[in-house]
């Protein structure tokens, strides 16, 4: 998740639900040893299949998450799910449901809004890590990409 690289645990609001990495699949030509690294999906659900791609390969191992317009269909392993680490460091599997994607909203609390450009400057936007909305309510969804 390109959002937290470099920052400190203390100056997440929820570390604990916000996503720190992610499984993909057909990426070959990151290097997951160099933070600046631009040739790996960088945690956005936006577009194409990752909003930082090598081709149209490359492509998340979860399926598709809410609300979200692809080029192409991710082919999904595990079940339909796939394994998140938490920036806390605790891993979860979960289905796409269960996941809010999409560009930081403008506070901790701001739900999941394609909308609003006052609430996400650039749309579509994540929930904010106070809401945990994947835009099924409060609650739906258990890990977010946001970072606030």
């Amino acid at each position: 998740n390109k959002d937290v690289i470099g920052k400190p645990l203390a100056q997440m609001t929820a570390p604990a639900s916000t996503v720190m990495n992610f499984e993909i699949q057909n990426n070959f030509a990151a290097d997951p040893t160099n933070p600046l690294e631009n040739n790996s999906g960088v945690g956005l659900a936006i577009g194409s299949p990752l909003s930082n791609q090598v081709g149209n390969s490359a492509k998340y191992a979860t399926g598709l998450f809410p609300g979200r317009n692809y080029t192409a269909t991710p082919n999904p392993v595990h079940n339909d799910g796939s394994n998140f680490i938490a920036c806390d460091g605790h891993v979860k599997f979960l289905k796409p449901g269960r996941i809010s994607s999409g560009q930081n909203p403008s506070g901790p609390d701001v739900v999941q809004d394609e909308t609003d450009t006052t609430k996400c400057p650039t749309s579509p936007c994540a929930t904010g890590t106070g809401a945990m909305n994947n835009g099924g309510g409060n609650g739906s969804a258990t890990l977010t990409f946001s970072l606030i």
